[in-house]
């Protein structure tokens, strides 16, 4: 997905395998957007949006997953805004998502 995206969004993009990597880029990097899965190893989507919020305020969060059920809306309400988008997810309608953010 990651490397779809570079091409599609004409930007670099971060991959991480697990979320305290991804926490700790974003203290070192600024970051335009994040992409989360709900169910991450080390340190869940959820909890790693709460810390990047912490972070930076405005950054633009998207989740995916599997089933938005397996997450009680009110911890997605408390992280607004976010984005939560279904799996599966095309890189092509994630690019679109991304290219407005990434262009600014």
């Amino acid at each position: 997905m990651s490397l779809a995206l570079g091409r599609l969004v004409s930007c670099s993009i971060d991959a991480f395998t697990d979320g305290n990597e991804a926490l700790a880029s974003a203290k070192a990097v600024p970051y335009v957007a994040a992409v989360l899965d709900v169910d991450m190893p080390a340190l869940d989507g959820v909890t790693l949006a709460r810390a990047l919020r912490e972070i930076d305020p405005d950054l633009s969060i998207f989740f995916l997953t599997g089933s938005s059920r397996d997450v009680p809306q009110a911890d997605f309400e408390s992280l607004a805004p976010v984005e939560v988008i279904a799996k599966p997810v095309r890189a092509a309608v994630l690019a679109e998502k991304l290219r407005p953010l990434v262009e600014r």
